[in-house]
């Protein structure tokens, strides 16, 4: 099934990587200039529950979890239209698929956990989610769903083994959105272009 606007040029691939790198420095300034307003009213420590947390540290997941899925979903949106007839839900997708297992992990009380072990799996609930959210989307219009799906389990749930358990810090943003972007413009590139190729191949094959 092949149901989108036209095949992309070479640049989309490197342009969507850049796309969501991009995210890592907005998403970064915004929390930085957030947090730098919040610890003049609270301190650099805030009390949560009766425990003393590191204001920056304690915030950072409600502050970037929110905005890092708006703004990748919205800078995604911008490139993914130029190729897509129905297109217009990614930026929610992407949104909701960041929130739900944020959202859920913090209402079951399992999000600020400290082994890698768990943060990896928690990486890759996000990137499941985030998959099939944005799957949803574009499901009519290509197949091989479970190719971008992985794609963004893989690429999400790698990361805590590499970058390891740091949250804060430009270059953790940059390993953290580097990765994700690089095996998603892989998926694209297999989805939009590869994959295509094959089938048309095949249909060519069958219809001789």
């Amino acid at each position: 099934m092949n149901a989108i606007k036209r095949k992309p040029e070479w640049w989309f691939y490197p342009a969507w990587v850049l796309v969501t790198g991009i995210c890592v420095f907005i998403t970064g300034v915004m929390y930085w200039v957030i947090v730098s307003i919040i610890e003049k009213f609270v301190g650099g420590t805030i009390f949560v529950a009766g425990q003393s947390r590191i204001t920056e540290d304690y915030l950072f997941p409600f502050i970037v979890t929110p905005t890092i899925g708006l703004i990748i979903g919205s800078l995604q949106f911008l490139l993914l239209r130029r190729y897509f007839y129905r297109i217009s839900w990614w930026i929610a997708a992407s949104w909701i698929g960041w929130m739900l297992p944020f959202v859920a992990g913090y209402y079951l009380n399992i999000y600020f956990v400290d082994t890698i072990l768990d943060n990896t799996l928690w990486m890759i609930t996000f990137g499941l989610f985030i998959g099939v959210c944005q799957w949803l989307v574009i499901r009519r219009q290509l197949d091989y769903g479970a190719l971008w799906i992985a794609a963004n389990l893989i690429g999400w749930g790698f990361l805590v083994p590499i970058v390891g358990n740091t949250r804060t810090g430009f270059l953790d943003f940059g390993v953290f959105m580097l990765i994700p972007g690089v095996l998603t413009s892989i998926a694209w590139w297999m989805l939009l272009d590869k994959l295509q190729q094959t089938d048309q191949s095949s249909s060519m094959a069958a219809s001789i």
